[in-house]
């Protein structure tokens, strides 16, 4: 990528870059400011972006390896900015990825295991399936990605692999936040 396209990426993303804050020297006088007990303002974002644009900005960055370092790292949480970077770089992850035996041990929610059940043999046909064990489902879903006894489901991986990142069940931690 080009150095002339970084902000056209960050408009893109809708991320403002500030040098007042984003720059190594700004978080330098932030650090020494802490340190004599000054308060200083906060980011209301998460630093993602931060770090993006000014590892982006110095000379010699592989920035698509960067990239990739940032996505594996905050991947799992979902992030606004992972899931614009795996839409904008085209990730596919259907393509280097399958369900194994190790991936149905894994799932054991049995609301999870019906709605992967209803995405890879539709709706009307899952209804049949109803009251089926989750083993059973898994099974059904094990036979429909092979090919067993109906047409073979290609590319298909689960909602929480896919860009921008899916669920399969709203659940609220007992905290009160989603989780």
């Amino acid at each position: 990528m080009a150095s002339s396209a970084i902000t056209d990426t960050l408009d893109q993303l809708a991320v403002p870059f500030d040098p007042d804050y984003d720059t190594n020297e700004a978080r330098a006088a932030r650090i020494a400011a802490a340190a004599d007990g000054k308060r200083m303002p906060l980011r209301t974002q998460t630093p993602f972006d931060a770090v993006l644009a000014t590892s982006m900005l110095q000379v010699g960055v592989d920035v698509l390896r960067l990239l990739a370092v940032v996505m594996a790292e905050a991947l799992s949480t979902g992030t606004a900015l992972v899931d614009s970077l795996g839409v904008m770089l085209n990730v596919d992850v259907a393509t280097a990825w399958q369900a194994d035996d190790l991936f149905f041990d894994l799932v054991r929610d049995r609301e999870v295991v019906s709605a992967m059940l209803t995405d890879v043999i539709g709706e009307t046909a899952a209804r049949s399936y109803l009251t089926d064990t989750g083993k059973a489902k898994k099974q059904i879903i094990r036979n429909a990605l092979a090919g067993h006894g109906r047409e073979k489901v290609e590319g298909w991986c689960p909602r929480w692999m896919s860009f921008p990142q899916g669920q399969y069940a709203i659940r609220t931690h007992p905290s009160g936040f989603p989780g």
